[in-house]
């Protein structure tokens, strides 16, 4: 099942809308209402940090310099995010004696995810740091939920169609960044990631069935 749709992601402090949400899926049916499966995916994200313009850097000399020129006088600054997710999943059609057959599932999937600034710090350097060089990586396990239907057009070809509710149970975090005890570019990196593993993920995708 390759498959294609978007994603919301909405939390405390975030409410964005996935550009790109795609992968592919391979099931089997183990019983006859119940199938069982394992998917890869690929979502990503365009940001403008607009609130990196008020943060508190902790730098004492410099402060104004970088609040002004570095974050382009409040216009904000351009944010790329990309997620790869494994899922393991498994469904229960209500019904198989139809063309169309709905369905309930759910799955746990392995996120690894990646976030940037795409100006690389505009050439800003302060106390030896190359700020925007920084990115920050993710690692998360998640719960889902999924509701949907499959509609058959021949006994080999059908659409796949499903909503599903995504949720982060745990995450484990790694980071690069240039030495420093104070890098307010790494600090907010930080925090972007975090509000988006704490969000609630509602994704609505349409895929080709092809049966072998």
């Amino acid at each position: 099942i390759p498959f294609l749709g978007g994603s919301s992601l909405k939390g405390d402090r975030i409410d964005f809308e996935s550009k790109l949400n795609m992968g592919i899926a391979l099931e089997t049916q183990v019983l006859s209402q119940v199938s069982v499966g394992m998917g890869v995916g690929y979502s990503s994200l365009d940001i403008t940090d607009v609130a990196n313009h008020f943060l508190n850097t902790g730098i004492q000399y410099g402060q104004s310099y970088y609040n002004n020129y570095y974050n382009s006088f409040g216009a904000g600054r351009k944010m790329s995010y990309d997620r790869l997710t494994l899922e393991a999943n498994s469904k229960f059609f209500l019904t198989v004696e139809s063309r169309i057959k709905p369905f309930v599932g759910a799955g746990l999937s392995y996120n690894r995810s990646n976030l940037k600034y795409e100006d690389s710090g505009n050439g800003f350097s302060y106390n030896s740091i190359n700020y925007g060089s920084e990115g920050y990586s993710s690692t998360s396990i998640g719960a889902s939920a999924k509701l949907g239907a499959e509609v058959d057009f021949s006994e080999t070809v059908g659409l796949n169609l499903d909503l599903t509710y995504s949720k982060s149970l745990s995450s484990g975090i790694s980071n690069k960044a240039d030495v420093s005890m104070i890098n307010p570019d790494q600090a907010r990196l930080e925090n972007v990631t975090k509000s988006i593993q704490d969000s609630d993920i509602t994704s609505i995708a349409a895929g080709v069935i092809i049966r072998f």
